[in-house]
């Protein structure tokens, strides 16, 4: 084979190569990797493009929109323990707005970022108690009201799943508290209108009353 043939040849085989890429673009592949994992879905020379299913060796599952193997767009990720996301995501996981449904009853929905809860949310819990308003991965964060399942319902201040600063409280039977709270109930300064008409303006600590 003479040069000249051998350059024919090569130019030939990469315009061929080429067409191939571009071709695996809009083909589906099943790919299979040492450590157990594996993949089917769109593909291209970069990796994962397109829709697609990975199925971790260790059982978890993502399902959703890929492009030069990063996730974009929207997905689902199914745990081993059956915990299910489904809404916008990157390759850290959950990023935009999602829906995360768990197998102990619990919903949350809201914004993510990088795996993790920002802004706003909403949860609801098996007890049938919702949450609705700033949150963080350690639950209830900024302004937000909180209806228990008795007929309770908070509304005010948290920070990092815990009461703070100012909130209100109207209980089952009309009672409404205004004031300072934490976890245990009014703490600080605050004003209790009693259902029967009576009002009561002073300090509370931790739930009682100082006189």
């Amino acid at each position: 084979m003479t040069q000249g043939d051998f350059n024919l040849l090569s130019k030939g085989i990469k315009a061929l190569f080429n067409k191939n890429n571009k071709d695996t673009e809009i083909k589906k592949v099943v790919h299979r990797l040492p450590n157990g994992d594996s993949y089917e879905g769109g593909w291209n020379d970069k990796g994962k493009h397109g829709y697609g299913v990975y199925k971790r060796a260790d059982g978890l599952i993502e399902e959703g929109q890929y492009e030069n193997d990063h996730h974009v767009g929207k997905g689902k990720i199914i745990w081993p323990d059956g915990n299910v996301y489904e809404g916008e995501w990157n390759d850290k996981g959950m990023h935009g707005y999602g829906i995360c449904k768990c197998t102990n009853g619990l919903t949350e929905e809201g914004q993510y970022e990088n795996g993790h809860r920002v802004g706003k949310g909403k949860i609801t819990f098996p007890n049938g108690e919702a949450y609705e308003g700033g949150w963080n991965d350690k639950g209830k964060h900024g302004y937000g009201i909180c209806k228990r399942a008795n007929g309770l319902i908070e509304e005010g201040e948290y920070e990092n799943g815990h009461h703070v600063g100012k909130g209100k409280v109207t209980f089952p039977d009309g009672e409404v508290y205004e004031g300072g709270w934490n976890d245990e109930g009014p703490h600080g300064y605050g004003i209790m209108k009693y259902a029967d008409g009576t009002v009561r303006e002073g300090l509370w600590e931790n739930a009682k009353e100082v006189e």
